[in-house]
């Protein structure tokens, strides 16, 4: 067994120094590739743009079929009805022709330029193939060594099992007696003791579950914890308001609560948001706000549609842009069509006052994601998005960029870059302090500047940093002596 870890451990430490010496990086032992992991990454890309641009050929070209037989059918049947009803789903099978036309044509952009950098990198790094195969020989020899090892081990546990399942020799000789104890009489006193005692353990579990809970649930947590100012709370909306908000919108999304119940201690909220983000430097007020999260389901799309409306609502022109490319929400909260958005002014040059649509609330347009291109993150990263946004600070008062969280993907990062700086929306009770610890340090790496913390979803029912007082005397005002019709 010694012999074996022996050869073992120098296995090991000669395929370490090979992958050292090669620049291999491994994440998966079974599933990753023996070759360099920059190289492995190239072909990956190349050979999955490859696959989605087949698939994206065989739907254009059963599209283009679907569209000669809906012509053929039109010359040969002249009734009105047929014909009006074949208009129409010609149009349908045109405009998805459209869709898939402009997918190809980025995904023949992107395949050009993953095959152009696996060239570069092939020629400045020869000798890949002789590499790997020394990779595979290395790697084997460790596994043997490993299997070996292995074995060993699963024997003498075995050994060691069947000699302490010896008995010695030993016999019953007597069996053993019962004695019989008194029942205690002093019930009460122990029914005092058992209660006192399952108090104190309730508390110290409440306290042992407390101290566990990491999550941010007020704003000492967020000074504490993050270094950062509370910029706002947002309490949680109810069932009961989520309804006579959708009522009030007209069958709109009833998380647009700024629109639906202007009175409501949510839409104040937002109200305040709005006050602390325009009014906190009065010299540097800012025209272009990224509005992100550490993670999902944290409410950040619902808060920069919210925030949008409460700006427009002031007066301001106000420009809400969907750079959430891969799960656009925000086309569902306003009640509009995805398409004909961000992506298309990223690929073709379009004119971004035409392309972005006003909705129902009055100095408010909303720039919808458009289709979802393949790999959003160059697109977001290009010249031609930094352009989209100074155009828009030219042509808006204030713009507001719904972006993905910061955590999962890069795009939070790049538009901080690109814009006066970004709002990070926490979950309350449910964001994890580590979570947002490492956003901030994300964004502060990147010099990204970091308006302040939206603590979302604050139920204040449980009086979260004395947020109950104050939406106690809010609906005193709004509801008492000073809210009635009279008194106004």
């Amino acid at each position: 067994l010694a012999s074996v870890q022996a050869g073992l451990s120098t296995a090991e430490e000669t395929l370490q120094r090979f992958r050292q010496m090669r620049g291999i990086l491994l994440t998966n032992e079974k599933a990753a590739s023996r070759l360099p992991n920059e190289y492995r990454r190239l072909q990956e890309s190349v050979q999955t743009v490859q696959r989605d641009k087949v698939q994206t050929e065989t739907e254009l070209q059963s599209l283009e079929g679907v569209l000669a037989a809906l012509e053929q059918d039109s010359k040969r049947d002249y009734r009105i009805a047929v014909t009006a009803a074949k208009g129409r789903e010609r149009a349908s099978v045109l405009d998805k022709i459209r869709v898939a036309s402009n997918q190809l044509e980025l995904l023949g952009l992107q395949q050009k330029s993953y095959i152009s950098n696996l060239k570069t990198y092939e020629s400045e790094n020869p000798g890949l193939f002789s590499i790997a195969t020394e990779h595979v020989r290395l790697t084997h020899a460790r596994d043997v060594q490993q299997s070996i090892l292995d074995m060993l081990l699963e024997r003498r546990e075995e050994v060691r099992i069947q000699a302490a399942s010896t008995t010695g020799g030993i016999k019953i000789i007597d069996t053993p007696t019962y004695s019989h104890f008194p029942v205690p009489t002093q019930t009460r006193l122990i029914v005092i003791l058992g209660a006192a005692f399952g108090l104190f353990i309730g508390v110290a579990i409440a306290f042992t579950l407390d101290h566990m809970d990491t999550s941010l649930k007020s704003e000492a947590d967020v000074n504490h914890y993050l270094g950062l100012s509370l910029a706002g709370t947002v309490p949680t909306i109810s069932s009961r308001s989520s309804a006579s908000v959708a009522q009030a919108n007209g069958g709109g999304s009833e998380l647009l609560v700024s629109r639906g119940n202007p009175k409501s201690p949510i839409a104040e909220a937002y109200r305040a948001l709005r006050t602390n983000l325009v009014y906190a430097g009065i010299d540097d007020t800012p025209r272009a706000i990224v509005v992100s999260s550490a993670g999902q389901a944290e409410g950040k799309s619902i808060t920069s549609a919210n925030l949008a409306i409460t700006l427009a609502q002031m007066g301001h022109r106000t420009l809400l842009i969907d750079a959430d490319l891969r799960r656009p929400v925000q086309h569902k909260l306003f009640d509009m069509d995805q398409e004909h958005g961000l992506s298309e002014l990223l690929v073709h040059n379009r004119n971004l006052v035409e392309t972005a649509k006003p909705t129902v609330v009055e100095n408010l347009s909303l720039l919808t994601a458009g289709v979802a291109p393949p790999n959003p993150a160059p697109l977001l990263a290009s010249e031609h998005m930094a352009g989209i946004l100074a155009t828009a600070q030219n042509e808006f008062d204030i713009v507001l960029v719904d972006s993905p969280p910061v955590i999962a993907v890069t795009d939070a990062v790049l538009l901080g870059r690109m814009t006066d700086g970004l709002l990070l929306v926490t979950r309350c009770a449910s964001t994890p302090r580590g979570a947002a610890t490492h956003a901030i340090g994300l964004l502060r790496g990147a010099s990204v500047r970091i308006f302040g913390v939206l603590l979302n979803d604050v139920d204040i029912t449980r009086h979260y940093g004395g947020y109950g007082y104050y939406y106690y005397y809010y609906h005193y005002y709004y509801g008492g002596h000073y809210g009635s019709s009279s008194s106004s």
